[in-house]
Parts: C-alpha cells; sequence; structure tokens
C-alpha cells in the first residue's frame, strides 16, 4: 500500500501503475501518476537508455561516456543495473548494486544521493539522512540532498529542520521551484499561511506552467482568509466548459471554509470525475486543507481510498506471457 504525499522529492524518475482501491477493495481504475509528483510517467526504458537520457553535465552521465578500464566498465554496468533496479523499485537490490558500483571505482559521482533516495524508499530515514549529508560534504547534487533531508524532516513534522534544508535548497539551487513548493508545504503545516504564500509565489515564478502550484496558491490564500475574495474570480473559472477539476477543488475548499457541507461533497464529486484519481485522492489525504476534513460524514466518502502499487511490466515481462499463452 502506498499513501500519496504531496512532498516533491526529486530523484532518478520512478514509474509505476497504479489501483486505486476503495473500502470493498475492488479496483477502480488503473492509471500513471501525474507529472510532477515524486513518480512520473511509468518507465519503458533499460536503464542503459535512462543512463543516456540524464544531462549531458551530469555525473552520471559522464562517467558513462568517459574512457573505462575492465574494472571501470564494470562499475558502470553495475551503475546501470542499479538505476535498472530503483526505476523498477527493487530497492534492496538498487542498493547493494549501488554499493558494489562504488567499490569497483570509488570516484563515481552523484551515486551517494541516489543511495540516499533508495534508503528512503527503503524506511531506513537514519541512513538516507546520512548519504544526503555526505553527498552535501562532496559537493554532489547538494540542493536535491537538501531538499531530501527537508522532505524527510517534514514527513516527521520537525518543521524547524524543514525549513532550514528548503532554505538551504534554495540557496544551492535559486531556480529549481521544488525547494520553494516544499518549503511552501511545511509551512502550510505549521499554519504560517502568509509565509507559504510567498513561496508559492516564488515556485510559480520558477514554473509558471505547473497547475499544482497555482492550486495551492489558491488553498494556502483561502487559509489566510482570503476565501471571498476570491469568488468572483472561481465563478469565472467554473463558467468555462467543461470547467477545470482544480478550481472545482478551489470551490469545493471555499464552502469546506464556510462550513457548506453539502455544497462541498457537489464540487467534489464533479472535480473527482475530471481528475486525474492520483492527484484528486492524493490532495483530499494528504493537503493539509482538505485533510482537515477527512472525517466528516459528508466528506469522508471522498477520502476513504488506499492506493495499491504493482511495477510495471518490462517489455520481456509481457512477450513471455504472450508467448506462454
Amino acid at each position: 500500500m502506498l499513501r500519496f504525499k504531496t512532498w516533491i522529492c526529486p530523484a532518478v524518475a520512478v514509474g509505476l501503475a497504479m489501483t486505486l482501491v476503495g473500502c470493498g477493495k475492488k479496483p477502480i481504475e488503473e492509471f500513471q501518476s501525474p507529472a510532477g509528483q515524486v513518480s512520473a510517467e511509468a518507465p519503458s526504458e533499460t536503464a542503459e537508455q535512462a543512463l543516456k537520457q540524464l544531462p549531458a553535465d551530469s555525473p552520471e552521465q559522464a562517467a558513462s561516456q568517459a574512457p573505462l578500464d575492465e574494472q571501470g566498465i564494470e562499475a558502470r554496468e553495475r551503475l546501470a543495473a542499479a538505476i535498472d533496479a530503483q526505476l523498477a523499485r527493487r530497492y534492496d537490490e538498487a542498493m547493494k548494486l549501488f554499493q558494489e558500483a562504488l567499490q569497483m571505482d570509488p570516484n563515481l559521482a552523484g551515486v551517494k544521493y541516489q543511495m540516499a533516495v533508495v534508503a528512503m524508499n527503503q524506511g531506513n530515514e537514519p541512513e538516507s539522512m546520512r548519504l544526503a549529508y555526505e553527498a552535501i560534504a562532496n559537493n554532489e547534487q547538494a540542493d536535491q540532498a537538501y531538499n531530501l533531508i527537508g522532505t524527510m524532516a517534514a514527513r516527521a513534522k520537525d518543521y524547524a529542520v524543514a525549513e532550514w534544508a528548503f532554505r538551504r535548497a534554495q540557496e544551492a539551487n535559486p531556480a529549481d521551484a521544488m525547494a520553494f513548493y516544499n518549503a511552501s508545504e511545511a509551512l502550510r503545516h505549521q499554519g504560517k499561511f502568509p509565509d507559504a504564500v510567498d513561496q508559492l509565489r516564488a515556485a510559480i515564478q520558477r514554473n509558471p506552467g505547473e497547475p499544482l502550484f497555482a492550486l495551492k496558491l489558491r488553498l494556502a490564500r483561502i487559509e489566510s482568509g482570503e476565501g471571498d475574495a476570491m469568488i468572483p474570480e472561481v465563478q469565472q473559472e467554473l463558467s468555462a466548459t467543461p470547467p477545470a477539476g482544480d478550481w472545482m477543488l478551489t470551490a469545493a475548499a471555499i464552502s469546506l471554509a464556510n462550513e457548506r457541507y453539502e455544497e462541498a461533497a457537489a464540487m467534489l464529486s464533479q472535480a473527482r470525475g475530471a481528475m486525474q484519481p492520483i492527484l484528486f485522492f492524493g490532495i483530499l489525504q494528504e493537503d493539509p486543507f482538505f485533510s482537515k476534513f477527512r472525517q466528516h460524514p459528508v466528506i469522508a466518502p471522498f477520502t476513504d481510498v488506499e492506493i495499491q502499487v504493482t511495477p510495471p511490466e518490462k517489455p520481456e515481462d509481457k512477450s513471455e506471457a504472450s508467448s506462454a499463452n
């Protein structure tokens, strides 16, 4: 089972197919997670292709192109296999392969951060923290390592550390919107809504095309008491044919803030049909505003959902299955 989280943690893109399951444990719909979340689209590429698609100046890509001796070639093969295992969420295998790759070539750069991500996914957050700080000490992907530290701290509700880590991530890479978004989530969980609004505006400035940021900004403004002032804008957006799901969620949030629960439920019902299930249910379960209403009898039917995760089939697996039939 996976509880969807709205913290965004940069990592090697991890793809998966998911099935939402309701109280009766019957599958509702298979889908892929939306862009902008921890999981990206389900990968069909091999680890070799994943290495080639890394940025040209990334340590992993540079290592893949440098002249190699026999041991260096084997280290690169282990690195590719580790990425393949990480993409498939075989985390124990990925960690072992990353360790072996480093033993064969201690000069491989960027691996400690990936190991930190794997350790977090294994549930070993102390080890993930240790590896993330080691990556920072080595000046390897410091911005992402700080963001990872902040994400784990925020999940543990250690918001002082989370805010510090997200600030350091912003300093390390001022152009990256993720640390600003994550900082806003930590601030919202603490009730620091004006500061959260500032962080979200900074995130939007860096990535104006991300609809999740715009939705979160509207929710933070509602939490700041600006909901009623937003009604004319919301009504205008709802007059579109068809209205966007995120604006329906905004309307539902304004209704909830004013304790108009039946009205909110009607809007949530429409939003559910217009949005990708993982985004809709994930926001209702984990967003600091909507999660306050999870137990309300009118809202509970929209939040009482579990998410099951199954790794995607590899192309060769599908071929074997076809041959068997």
